[in-house]
């Protein structure tokens, strides 16, 4: 009886060691899951990153082209209206000039 007792024992023992190595093993697994998931995470979180900057980049790019152009396009217009003034500012002056005397409270 006592040999029985004594292998009953050694097999609760056993399965508990065998419980025990599992236990171990499934945290083990689970922690090496979880630090592949941060390590995913991180992953995607540097693309992610580096996608917005190439995209905050394209944008930065294409406002400053169009920038630019508006520039270049008011530049263009302000000479053309510098051009129009000296070729007409003595017909604009006499314009002037006359609709004063005209409106003039003398009259």
């Amino acid at each position: 009886m006592n040999e029985i007792i004594t292998k009953l024992d050694e097999i609760e023992q056993k399965a508990e060691a065998i419980l025990t190595k599992a236990q171990e093993r499934r945290e083990k697994i689970f922690s090496q899951i979880e630090d592949a998931k941060r390590e995913i995470d991180a992953k995607y979180e540097r693309m992610e990153q580096a996608a917005m900057a190439l995209y905050f980049e394209e944008l930065r790019s294409k406002n400053d082209a169009k920038r630019k152009e508006k520039e270049e396009k008011s530049k263009e217009e302000i000479e053309e209206l510098a051009r129009f003034f000296e070729e007409r500012k003595e017909a604009l002056a006499e314009e002037i000039f006359f609709r004063i005397i005209e409106r003039s409270p003398e009259e």
